[in-house]
């Protein structure tokens, strides 16, 4: 049952957006009564902080697939940053769900705390990813990607996401271009 509310959750959470969708709705999409709902999560908060988490799960366990294949260090980060670029461009895209988490739950610290520890662990894994690359500076390319990334599905949900794809491949191309001794450039 928590995991049907949970994918209730997340589906409208990221459809409609947070504040727009009510325990009642999504107690009413999955089939459960609302004092099911309240015996699987204490809270709203705490049902948002679940759909923050087990999406950080999903990606964690994307970006740990892709790391565990025998490609460069390169084609993995390639390879990540292809699957924000299927994203920013598939119909249904609205954005970056962490972003869209932390706007809309400002008031919520435990949500913000865990889009913050998704936020840090992004980076942590592009920096070690950049770091077994060669680059000189890892952690500063990996705020670079993070940021570009960011700037990506932003604008590909605000704006064009044809731009906004060109322009993520451009900043991961000079982030790859740093590495030495290598001349891989983004492609997907």
């Amino acid at each position: 049952m928590r995991e049907r509310v949970l994918e209730v959750a997340d589906y409208l959470f990221y459809t409609d957006g947070i504040n727009q969708t009510s325990v009642d709705a999504i107690a009413f999409q999955a089939d459960v009564s609302t004092r099911a709902f309240a015996r699987a999560f204490a809270s709203k908060e705490d049902l948002i902080v679940a759909y923050v988490n087990q999406r950080h799960e999903s990606d964690v366990d994307l970006f740990s697939t892709i790391a565990a294949t025998e490609l460069s260090h390169q084609l993995v980060l390639n390879m990540v940053l292809s699957e924000v670029i299927i994203d920013v461009t598939s119909p249904g895209f609205h954005g970056c769900a962490f972003i869209n988490a932390a706007i809309e739950c400002r008031e919520y610290l435990a949500v913000q705390a865990a889009v913050k520890n998704h936020r840090e662990w992004y980076t942590g894994a592009a920096t070690e990813v950049l770091r077994q690359a060669g680059h000189h500076y890892p952690a500063d390319a990996a705020d670079d990607v993070l940021l570009a990334r960011d700037g990506a599905m932003n604008s590909g949900y605000g704006g064009d996401p044809t731009a906004a794809t060109a322009a993520l491949r451009r900043a991961i191309d000079r982030v790859l271009a740093e590495i030495p001794d290598t001349s891989s450039s983004f492609s997907i």
